[in-house]
C-alpha cells in the first residue's frame, strides 16, 4: 500500500506544473507533424505518378493500348494533348507544366500489323531521373504491345486453319488483350517479405506512419526528466533517507518509483496513438494485442532507463543531461529521425541493434506493414531483455548506495 502512496506521490510531483505536458503531448504531436510533411505527410495518399501528355497523331487500333498500358504503369499519369501540335506539347514540356511528352507517331498501327517494331516518339529530357524513368516505361509497354500483336496474329492463324476461315476483329483484340493480362498475371510470382525493419524501405501510404512512432518514443525518453528529477529531489531532501527508516522495503521503493514512471508513459503513448489514429489517418488499434504489447513493452524499456537515471543522477541538471543523452542518441541511431533503410551499412549495422529500432520495428510491422501479432514477437522479446538488463542495474545502484549509507 506504501508503494502505492509512493507512486501518487511521484506523479503529483511529476504534473504539478504544466511544462512536463510540453514534452508528453504537445512537442511530440508538433515533430511528428513536422516530420511526417518532410517525408510527404497527407499528401501520400494523392496521385504521386508523373504526369505526361499523350498525342495519338495515327489514331490507328493500337492508341487506345498505349494509353491503357500508360495508365496501368502506376508510374506516370498519361493526359490527353489539348492539340494536335506536337509543338505545343513540347512547350508543355520545357514549361515544366509536364513531365513528359508521349506521341503514337503516324502509321504506327500499321507497322505492328506488319510484324515491324514500330517506336513510340518521347519529348523529355533523358537526363533527368524523370525522364529516364518516363523512357524505361515506355519502352517497356512498346516491347510488350508488340509481342502481344505477333502473337494475337499467330492465335488468329491458328484459327484460320483449324476452322478454314479468318476470324473476326473482336477476336484478334481479344488475343492482344489476353496476351497483355498474361504478361501482367505470370504463372509465377516471386514475393519477397521482409522480416525485419531494414528490410522494408519507405514508409507505405502515409508518411507518418514512420515519424509518429518515432516522435512518440523519442519525447517519451525525454520525459523522464520528470521522474528522474523526482528521485533526486527526494534524495536532496533527505526524504528517501528519513523513509529508509520507516518499515517499507527497499524494493517496494523502487517499484513505486517505477510504476509511476510507467503510469506516465502508458498515458502518453495511449494519448499519441489515439491522436495518429483519429488525425493522422493511422492505424495502431487495427490488432489491439499486438499494439498493447509494443506500448507495454516499450513502457517497460523506457520506464527502467528511467530508473537508472534517478538512481544514479546526483543533482537535476544531471537528471537533464542523462536524459537528453539517451534520447538524442537512442533516437538517431534507432531511425527515429530517418528510416535506417536510407543510411549506410554500417550505421544499419549499429542502429539496428538499439532498442528504439526494435521498437521503431515493431510499431511498423503494425502500421506499414499490416502485420500481427507474431510480427511483435521479436522486438517484444528485445526489449523485455533490454528491460531486464536496465532494471538489474538501477537495483544493483540502489542497493550498493544504499548500503553505502548505512
Amino acid at each position: 500500500m506504501r508503494m502505492i502512496h509512493l507512486t501518487i506521490k511521484d506523479l503529483t510531483q511529476m504534473m504539478r506544473d504544466w511544462k512536463p505536458l510540453i514534452f508528453l503531448l504537445a512537442m511530440p504531436v508538433a515533430f511528428t507533424i513536422m516530420f511526417g510533411f518532410m517525408f510527404g505527410g497527407f499528401s501520400a495518399g494523392s496521385d504521386q505518378r508523373l504526369p505526361v501528355g499523350f498525342l495519338d497523331v495515327d489514331q490507328g487500333q493500337f492508341g487506345p493500348f498505349v494509353m491503357n498500358m500508360l495508365e496501368d504503369s502506376g508510374v506516370v499519369r498519361p493526359e490527353a494533348a489539348q492539340s494536335q501540335d506536337t509543338a505545343v506539347l513540347s512547350q508543355q514540356v520545357d514549361a515544366g507544366d509536364l513531365a513528359a511528352g508521349v506521341i503514337i507517331p503516324q502509321g504506327y498501327s500499321a507497322a505492328l500489323l506488319a510484324g515491324e517494331n514500330p517506336s513510340i516518339e518521347l519529348i523529355l529530357d533523358p537526363a533527368s531521373d524523370s525522364g529516364y524513368t518516363i523512357q524505361k516505361v515506355v519502352q517497356s509497354i512498346s516491347t510488350r504491345l508488340t509481342n502481344a500483336v505477333q502473337t494475337a496474329q499467330l492465335s488468329v492463324e491458328t484459327y484460320q486453319t483449324a476452322s478454314g476461315s479468318p476470324p473476326d476483329q473482336a477476336f484478334f483484340d481479344k488475343a492482344v488483350n489476353d496476351t497483355l493480362q498474361a504478361w501482367d498475371n505470370p504463372p509465377v510470382q516471386v514475393i519477397s517479405r521482409a522480416g525485419n525493419a531494414q528490410a522494408s524501405i519507405g514508409m507505405g501510404d502515409n508518411a507518418f506512419a514512420q515519424s509518429s512512432p518515432a516522435m512518440m518514443l523519442q519525447f517519451a525518453i525525454a520525459g523522464l526528466i520528470s521522474g528522474a528529477e523526482v528521485m533526486v529531489l527526494e534524495r536532496k531532501s533527505r526524504s528517501l533517507q528519513r523513509l529508509m527508516t520507516t518499515s517499507i522495503h527497499k524494493a517496494s521503493i523502487l517499484l513505486g518509483h517505477f510504476l509511476a514512471i510507467c503510469l506516465m508513459i502508458v498515458v502518453q503513448f495511449l494519448i499519441l496513438t489515439g491522436f495518429a489514429d483519429l488525425f493522422l489517418k493511422l492505424d495502431y488499434w487495427s490488432t489491439p494485442v499486438a499494439t498493447g504489447l509494443m506500448i507495454l513493452v516499450s513502457t517497460l524499456f523506457i520506464a527502467s532507463l528511467g530508473l537508472l537515471i534517478g538512481v544514479i543522477s546526483k543533482s537535476p541538471e544531471q537528471s537533464t543531461l542523462f536524459a537528453l543523452i539517451p534520447m538524442f542518441v537512442l533516437s538517431g541511431l534507432g531511425g527515429a529521425w530517418m528510416p535506417l533503410e536510407v543510411t549506410g551499412k554500417t550505421f544499419q549495422m549499429i542502429g539496428g541493434v538499439t532498442p528504439v529500432a526494435w521498437a521503431m520495428e515493431g510499431f511498423q510491422n503494425i502500421l506499414i506493414r499490416g502485420l500481427g501479432i507474431d510480427s511483435v514477437a521479436l522486438p517484444v522479446g528485445v526489449l523485455l531483455g533490454y528491460t531486464v538488463v536496465l532494471f538489474g542495474l538501477a537495483v544493483w545502484r540502489f542497493s550498493r548506495e544504499q548500503f553505502s549509507q548505512s
